[in-house]
């Protein structure tokens, strides 16, 4: 778009000249300095150009940019009985959590995904910042502590985070606007560095069933708000087993993350994996299509599902 306005100045330029040049008869090396010039002229005068070209490019509602490198995960093992996420759980000490990031990135994973607030969905738990189980009070600077351990233990692993804010436990109050939103203020004061460096930060596990109906205004009003908490990494939403429509409705998200049923098989999830990934406006990761992730099967399923157009998986390393 700026080179069109830079090419228009110059047909003003030349417009004023007695004749133009005669470029049949030039030589075959051309000097372009006016080119050069008519740019920087452009550029010195008339900024907003280069800003209306990109505006028009990036419009209001496009999502914030996506990290080039796909992040490669595999958060279920055994059937689900192990879940990487619940690794952020202050029962998990660092000789166990060191251990089990080495043996991810063994496998091809350069991605960890975590909890920052777990009391009930899955072993082991909790997972909180604060000294109870409750969402608010008294913050523990314990926990803080070891979540920056873990947080920096998997950066200098080379390895990248996806942080999850909520577990699916059904005891948080998820409605509670002004509670989440200093819960979010407390992860800013302690944990800003940690989040904001991350891959991304997704919203909460099944966000249409924490919320049920009626609330995409919970996920659009959460996730504007760890925007502009946290504006270094994208933030994600994601929903159950076939959904998106709330992460392509709700400007304040970035990225959806796409649950497949698990059980469907590897076509079957090729198969809905492309077609959301042709319908969405925005990019989607593979997020949960096996709860087998060491099997040939969530292998290829994360091969598929990378082939299909899906910009991350989290159920298994795809085959090279």
């Amino acid at each position: 778009m700026k080179r069109l306005y830079v090419a228009m100045a110059a047909m003003v330029i030349f417009s004023g000249c007695a004749s133009m040049p005669d470029f049949k008869s030039a030589p075959t090396t051309f000097d372009l300095s006016w080119i050069e010039k008519a740019q920087q002229l452009v550029s010195k005068y008339w900024p907003e150009i280069g800003k209306s070209g990109e505006d028009e490019f990036n419009p209001p509602g496009m999502p914030n940019y996506v990290p080039k490198t796909a992040p490669i995960s595999c958060c279920w093992l055994n059937g689900g009985a192990w879940r990487m996420m619940n690794e952020s759980a202050d029962s998990v000490d660092m000789v166990a959590f060191k251990r089990h990031v080495d043996e991810a990135k063994a496998k091809g994973c350069n991605t960890y995904v975590l909890f920052l607030h777990n009391i009930k969905d899955g072993r082991p738990v909790p997972t909180t910042i604060y000294e109870t189980g409750a969402l608010g009070g008294k913050v523990s600077q314990a926990r803080i502590d070891l979540l920056k351990e873990k947080a920096a233990y998997v950066a200098k692993q080379g390895m990248m985070i996806i942080w999850f804010v909520f577990g699916d436990d059904g005891g948080i109050p998820y409605k509670d606007e002004a509670l989440v939103k200093a819960f979010f203020g407390d992860l800013k004061t302690y944990l800003y560095d940690q989040i904001n460096g991350a891959w991304a930060v997704v919203l909460v596990i099944e966000s249409d069933e924490v919320f049920d109906s009626g609330g995409r205004k919970y996920v659009e009003a959460y996730c504007a708000e760890l925007q502009g908490l946290f504006p270094g990494p994208s933030i994600g939403n994601h929903m159950t087993s076939g959904e998106y429509d709330w992460s392509m409705e709700c400007a304040s998200v970035d990225i959806h993350f796409h649950q497949v049923n698990p059980k469907k098989s590897v076509t079957a999830c090729e198969s809905e994996l492309r077609k959301v990934v042709s319908k969405a406006t925005k990019p989607v990761v593979d997020a949960e299509s096996s709860l087998h992730g060491d099997s040939d099967e969530a292998r290829e399923k994360s091969t598929r599902a990378m082939q299909v157009g899906c910009v991350g998986v989290l159920s298994g390393v795809p085959k090279d």
